[in-house]
């Protein structure tokens, strides 16, 4: 079975996994795409509820495993590490799609990287809104995010490996 890898921010995340864990017996394979009404009240009473992406459903089709490694909130520094560790288990072919260049990147206390909005670090959004205010450059954030997005993708070529590029917010045109 060919396998895809998915990266991005929530755009390209889905609930598959969740409802591969909790689905009951009588749940279809099908489940994301038609679900039944008794199926529906069956995955409420667990508290599901199932958001396919785009990528589910093409997948499921296509008789595709996928791989998401997408993450909500991720920013363009983190997905293209998403890309990197997608390549630890190389798959056939990679759906990536690129998010706002102004999320912005911290060290969190666990030494973890993340964006303004998933860090769970007190004075963040403090940080954060100094920077917008005082340090950041629109242009500036916009150029480190395309080189750190083109960098994954011509690893991917240089490596020979398929790939679909979503430009995502603020269209990376010059790609």
């Amino acid at each position: 079975m060919k396998r895809i890898a998915v990266c991005g921010c929530s755009f390209m995340t889905s609930s598959r996994d969740q409802y591969d864990v909790i689905k009951g017996v009588d749940w279809g394979e099908d489940f994301p795409i038609e679900e039944t009404e008794n199926i529906r009240k069956e995955a409420t009473q667990f508290g599901y509820v199932h958001y396919p992406n785009f990528t589910d459903i093409y997948a499921n089709k296509h008789c595709f495993k996928i791989d998401n490694y997408a993450k909500g909130g991720a920013s363009n520094l983190l997905i293209r590490k998403q890309i990197d560790l997608a390549l630890l288990n190389p798959p056939d072919f990679f759906i990536i799609s690129a998010t706002s260049p102004f999320r912005i990147d911290f060290m969190d206390n666990d030494g973890t990287i993340v964006t303004n909005c998933n860090s769970t670090q007190k004075d963040t959004k403090t940080y954060y809104n100094y920077y917008i205010k005082h340090i950041s450059n629109d242009e500036i954030d916009f150029l480190k995010s395309f080189y750190i997005i083109q960098s994954g993708l011509e690893l991917l070529k240089n490596l020979q490996i398929p790939f679909l590029f979503l430009p995502g917010p603020k269209q990376f045109s010059l790609l």
